[in-house]
């Protein structure tokens, strides 16, 4: 009988220290809890409402963080917000939809009415995957965890990532600090940063596309891999890190010295890397350009810190602060050639080819996106028949484009890559080269995506488009041979069917 009034006992001992604590809460607040959490809400508003320039938000969506994080600057008024973000085309367009303050099991900011910037990393479609029906696992819906004692950040909870993330007041334009953010990525050319501590080695690596972060670090401490949204001068990363002792976590760019400078801890400073690679990522391994004399012109940070050395007569290079040129002469030979550019710092080098080929080959090794604007009004209807379809399965086209798809578990060669919905394919074309000026395409069913999707779409509608471009033969022709950004393709048998495609990606093609 004592064992079982004991297990009655601990039955009832959390019900009895649960009313234990509710008595000692009613001794120290004078106020109930819902009147608290209305005060706080009120006190929220206040506070959102009080920036006359508005916040940003470093928005981190997936519980592990696996995108990185992003930048969000918004104004709010008393029901609507604004925001702008450097993931929109146009970092400058604003979109306002409202906002909610309630209390859902504590105070709570919710984005509530649609907006395709807040809603990007939150907002389901079919299938299955990054982006399919649990989305990119964002949040819309903040928990209100602090109000900083001077009233500039706002600490936020994501209620689905369980991600604490911080809203800081601005003293500028939202439009103008998404620019600044913007021209501030990309002008940003290290990929690594070493600094001294304490007398021990750190190189921090940059991952730039997947707002990854790691840091190598002297044995006996634990290497540091961290998510890390961009400000406009600088990054911080999602959580702090531990360098030799000292908690560092938001760091500003001085680009006189190309340093990043702790603003937690100023000893703690990275030096950027000056690497062959920072020239290859604004040029490329390789560049062609056709027969004409012409000049090649770069723009990027530090493009005068480095050693340029061509191993041809026929190329030139110059440069100038931030300005790089080369120049090519005309091909006379009556042959295709390629020369050499040999680049060097920190004693490193790297390798630009130049090649000098037909305009036709300069068309298949770039990457060109289709527009429904930029189809003549007799060809229109064909390309249409690309829409139909996907409509018909309650999907939209996101992209289309002629590329050269190297991934051995995708697919390998040219062809048209699309996503259609969730879905994303390669219809493999061969090219025949004619003349200089001239392409034939060819359909090969065989060299389609390995996931099945290039012969789906191509079999159930696709090939409508695809059959008119394999039954004919079409001229070609460029804005420029050095750098061109469009080609227009003109059918050799109607002059009337032509269309163009650009070298700047082009999203939903059949709004454009």
């Amino acid at each position: 009988m004592k064992k079982k009034i004991f297990a009655y006992l601990l039955l009832m001992l959390p019900a009895l220290l649960l009313t234990s604590c509710l008595k000692d809460q009613e001794d120290v607040f004078d106020k109930p809890a819902s009147i608290r959490t209305k005060e706080y809400l009120e006190k929220t508003r206040r506070v959102l409402t009080s920036s006359e320039h508005g916040w940003v938000l470093d928005m981190f969506p997936h519980p592990t963080q696996d995108y990185g994080g992003y930048s969000f600057t918004m104004k709010f008024d008393e029901d609507n917000v604004t925001v702008c973000t450097e993931l929109a085309e146009d970092v400058t367009e604003p979109i306002t939809s409202a906002y909610t303050l309630s209390n859902e099991a504590g105070p709570v900011l919710c984005f509530d009415t649609y907006n395709k910037y807040l809603h990007l990393f939150s907002t389901p479609s079919s299938g299955t995957g990054a982006g399919g029906y649990e989305a990119y696992k964002g949040d819309f819906l903040f928990i209100i965890m602090n109000i900083s004692e001077d009233e500039n950040t706002i600490t936020l909870k994501g209620t689905r990532s369980g991600n604490l993330m911080y809203m800081h007041r601005i003293t500028q334009d939202i439009a103008d600090y998404q620019t600044e953010l913007n021209e501030f990525v990309s002008n940003l050319v290290f990929d690594r940063a070493v600094a001294t501590i304490d007398g021990k080695e750190y190189t921090l690596n940059f991952f730039t596309n997947d707002r990854y972060i790691g840091i190598d670090v002297p044995e006996g401490e634990e290497a540091i891999e961290t998510a890390f949204c961009f400000d406009n001068n600088g990054f911080t990363l999602y959580e702090p890190a531990t360098l030799s002792g000292k908690q560092v976590q938001v760091f500003k760019y001085n680009e006189e010295n190309a340093t990043f400078t702790s603003q937690e801890d100023p000893s703690v400073v990275f030096t950027g890397l000056l690497l062959p690679s920072i020239v290859i990522n604004n040029v490329g391994e390789s560049v062609s350009v056709g027969n004409s004399a012409s000049t090649l012109e770069y723009h990027f940070n530090l493009a005068d810190k480095f050693t340029y050395t061509a191993n041809d007569s026929w190329l030139k290079v110059s440069v100038s602060g931030k300005d790089l040129k080369i120049d090519v002469e005309e091909n006379t030979t009556g042959e295709p050639r390629s020369g050499t550019i040999t680049v060097e710092a920190s004693g490193e080098k790297a390798t630009i080819t130049v090649s000098q080929v037909p305009l036709n080959r300069i068309f298949a090794d770039s990457d060109l996106y289709f527009a429904f604007s930029k189809f003549s009004a007799a060809l229109q209807p064909t390309y249409m028949a690309c829409k139909t379809l996907s409509d018909s399965e309650g999907e939209v086209i996101n992209v289309m484009a002629f590329t050269t798809y190297n991934n051995p578990t995708f697919a390998t060669g040219f062809g048209i890559y699309f996503t259609s919905g969730n879905y994303a394919g390669l219809i493999a074309l061969d090219l025949q080269f004619i003349g200089g000026d001239k392409v034939k395409f060819v359909y090969n069913s065989a060299r389609n995506d390995l996931n099945g999707n290039g012969g789906w779409y191509y079999s159930h509608g696709y090939s409508t488009f695809i059959n008119y471009l394999t039954s004919t033969t079409f001229t070609l022709t460029a804005d420029s041979e050095s750098q061109p950004t469009y080609f227009t393709l003109t059918d050799d048998n109607n002059s009337a069917n032509y269309f163009t495609v650009v070298t700047k990606a082009v999203s939903t093609p059949f709004n454009n």
